[in-house]
């Protein structure tokens, strides 16, 4: 059922965490902020994750902070679970 391959998605996505060089999750009531390692973010093509991210989803942002890219994705009026599009964008990454 639906909450099953949420849950094994939530798992896939922790499971990928370190290999993508991600150093920070931060979630509230408005949106997910993924903080990339400084390492991963100068590795990182910005502006072609800045692209692909809108293709998934218009309810990406991109900031840089501290030389680190910061994924935010707004979770309120989307289509499906938050879940699948960070699976989807970090698989472009």
């Amino acid at each position: 059922d639906e909450n099953m391959k949420i849950y094994m998605y939530e798992e896939l996505f922790e499971s990928m965490k370190k290999d993508k060089g991600i150093e920070n999750v931060k979630q509230n009531a408005d949106n997910i902020e993924i903080t990339f390692t400084f390492d991963k973010s100068q590795n990182i093509n910005a502006e072609k994750l800045f692209v692909e991210s809108y293709k998934i989803c218009k309810n990406f942002k991109l900031k840089y902070i501290n030389k680190k890219i910061v994924l935010i994705l707004f979770i309120k009026n989307l289509d499906k679970h938050w879940i699948y599009y960070l699976i989807e964008i970090l698989n472009n990454i």
